[in-house]
């Protein structure tokens, strides 16, 4: 079983659904707004992570942007590589009590990841009608 993230499926649809594919300049833009939206994300999520440190509210609000934004295992990963490696112990624990607190949730309470094999089968079926 494969599974995705919503970012990477909206992602590719985009790349998919381009009607010019032999023009690099709009491939690379739309490459490039998806680039724009991760750091957009990335950055979003370090702020809220340096306000958990001290607040529980926010760090509430860390779960739902993690939830809401399509990207949030990915995000967690590298925020908590990072807080890991620049010395912040704080932002670390936060991450490492989000992690842990997202894998204790059952499956089907997670926003973000899906089997991909049934959506590749109903992208199939409505492909075909």
């Amino acid at each position: 079983s494969t599974s995705s993230n919503r970012f990477c499926e909206e992602w590719a649809v985009a790349m998919r659904s381009v009607p010019d594919k032999e023009n690099p300049s709009v491939l690379r833009q739309i490459i490039e707004n998806f680039k724009l939206r991760a750091n957009q994300h990335m950055n979003t999520l370090k702020r809220l992570l340096r306000n958990a440190e001290t607040d529980h509210y926010t760090l509430y609000r860390v779960f739902v942007f993690l939830e809401t934004c399509g990207m949030g295992q990915i995000l967690l990963s590298a925020a908590s590589k990072d807080a890991e490696d620049s010395g912040s112990l704080d932002s670390h624990d936060v991450c490492k009590v989000l992690k842990e607190f997202i894998q204790a949730l059952p499956a089907s309470a997670r926003l973000e990841h899906k089997d991909t094999s049934t959506t590749s089968s109903t992208t199939r079926q409505s492909n075909t009608v």
